[in-house]
C-alpha cells in the first residue's frame, strides 16, 4: 500500500524504528524509503533513547518495539515522556509487539499500537495520524 500523495510530500518526515528484529526493521525502512519517509534504526532501547535525546527536534514519530534486550519499549517510552527535551511530551510513540494482547495506554506514553506482524495499511494509517497531528502544529 502507498502513502497517499500528501504524506509523500512530507517536508521531511523522519521516523525512528527501534526494533531488535533486524529483518523487521529492514522492512520498515524500505517501505519508508518507498514512500519518501527518512527512517533511522536502533536495535535495542539504550541505543533508541540516545538517539531521540541527542536529536529530539529531527524526528516526527518513533515506533519502538516492547521486547528487547538492554532496555525494552516500556522503559524508553517512559524516559522520553520524563526526559523534558524538545516534543518528548508529545511526539506520537508507536508500540509495535507480536505478543502482547492487552491494551496499550497513554498512561504507558504510547500514542499508538501496531500488532506484529502488521500489515502494511497499519503502517501507513498510522503516518496519515501522524502527518495530520504535524501539519496542525
Amino acid at each position: 500500500m502507498i502513502i497517499d500523495a500528501a504524506v509523500n510530500r512530507a517536508k521531511q518526515f523522519r521516523c525512528l524504528i527501534v526494533e531488535d528484529n533486524v529483518y523487521a526493521a529492514e522492512i520498515m525502512t524500505i517501505y519508508f524509503e518507498r514512500n519518501g519517509i527518512t527512517s533511522e534504526t536502533a536495535e535495542n532501547g539504550q541505543i533508541g533513547l540516545q538517539m531521540y535525546l541527542n536529536k529530539p527536534s529531527e524526528y516526527d514519530v518513533v515506533f519502538i518495539d516492547l521486547q528487547m534486550p538492554a532496555m525494552d519499549g516500556y522503559e524508553m517510552a517512559k524516559r522520553i515522556r520524563e526526559s523534558g527535551v524538545s516534543k518528548s511530551a508529545t511526539i506520537p510513540i508507536v508500540a509495535m509487539s507480536g505478543t502482547y494482547t492487552g491494551e496499550i495506554t497513554r498512561s504507558a506514553g504510547f500514542t499508538y499500537f501496531l500488532k506484529k506482524p502488521f500489515e502494511m495499511r497499519d503502517l501507513a494509517e498510522i503516518i496519515k495520524e501522524v502527518k495530520k497531528i504535524k501539519q496542525n502544529e
